[in-house]
């Protein structure tokens, strides 16, 4: 399943929005910027830096995982100019399990480890170029005997190795970024359309493709309004700010059971399905002690609701993520057509 999609469209110009308990750590190198954006208007930009610096952290919820994959849009300024220093790494809490790192012909090598580690393999040469996004999407089969690696760069697979040792412990971090401190840190590059997905559930369980996150915000208030709103004469205007502008403009609920629903906008023209939805809440209580919200998806054929899990909150401003795999009516991917009917419900449980 889908585990988390960002396109860093909605945290505006200071990286400190995406510490909001969407990301781990951003390094002091890391910028959100709008030169370049493979959708939408920002990507995050990491500059020259040692390690540290220019990288970035997702710590993945919940259990460890056996099998992981991530995509991205990357864009080189100019290529690498020190090997194994740039490229992801899978991990736990406390060491490096596999390393994908970029390399000064255009080529990728993976390692067990940290980059600099055991080799299991590269790419041929050439095959990253500068100056323009390329999609590379990476998944880790983690096993001391059966292990397995692909890499595809635009859909196509240009690197598979199986049986091989990529260890036993289960990944539950992804760094992305500067990644060794082996010689200099390289080039600038520019990352967009991250994000990453286990072998659970019933959809999205393998590669995923090129695919484009949209970053969109609900367009219209409805009929079921119960939460009050502030700052702003509508609701969907109150919780569309970029960046959040925190109790300047909101909606909030003082009694369990308040239900509040907004319509979704429409999609480009080109898009046909979407993979999953993935809402991004940022939500706090008012005063300390016992609150939570759910975020739900309806489709609106015969009012089928899919649930998203309970949110605890906090007195402080945190993005608390629901991922919607499929359309509850029809049990597969949401389409165009039914996503721009939908609605959004937000429902306070606690």
């Amino acid at each position: 399943m889908l585990i988390f999609a960002d396109s860093f469209d909605h945290y505006g110009t200071n990286t400190a929005n995406m510490l909001a308990g969407a990301w781990a750590f951003v390094g002091i190198a890391v910028t959100l910027s709008s030169a370049q954006a493979r959708t939408g208007t920002r990507s995050i930009r990491m500059s020259n830096n040692t390690e540290g610096g220019a990288r970035v952290r997702r710590v993945l919820p919940g259990s460890p995982r056996s099998v992981v994959g991530t995509g991205f849009g990357v864009f080189f300024e100019s290529l690498p100019t020190s090997s194994d220093s740039q490229g992801i790494r899978f991990r736990t809490s406390t060491s490096t399990m596999l390393s994908v790192t970029f390399q000064t012909d255009g080529s990728l090598q993976i390692f067990r480890g940290v980059p600099g580690g055991t080799i299991i393999g590269s790419t041929d040469a050439g095959i990253l170029t500068a100056s323009s996004f390329q999609h590379i999407e990476i998944g880790v089969g983690f096993d001391p005997i059966v292990g397995w690696v692909e890499i595809r760069v635009e859909g196509v697979t240009i690197f598979r190795i199986e049986d091989v040792d990529t260890g036993t412990s289960g990944v539950t971090v992804i760094d992305y970024g500067t990644v060794s401190t082996a010689g200099s840190p390289g080039n600038a590059m520019l990352w967009d359309d991250i994000f990453a997905w286990d072998d659970t559930g019933t959809v999205n369980r393998d590669f995923v493709g090129p695919a484009r996150v949209l970053t969109l915000f609900a367009d219209a208030d409805t009929e079921v309004a119960d939460w009050s709103i502030v700052g702003a004469s509508d609701g969907y205007a109150a919780i569309d700010e970029v960046p959040p502008d925190g109790d300047d403009t909101h909606i909030a609920a003082s009694d369990v059971g308040n239900k509040s629903e907004f319509t979704c906008p429409e999609l480009p023209p080109e898009v046909v399905g979407l993979p999953a939805i993935f809402v991004p809440t940022m939500a706090r209580i008012e005063d300390a002690g016992l609150g939570r919200i759910r975020v739900s998806m309806i489709d609106t054929e015969n009012d089928q609701v899919e649930p998203g899990p309970e949110q605890s909150l906090t007195p402080i401003y945190t993005y608390r993520d629901s991922t919607f795999q499929v359309n509850p009516e029809t049990g597969d991917i949401w389409t165009k057509s039914r996503f721009e009917s939908a609605r959004i419900r937000v429902e306070k449980t606690l």
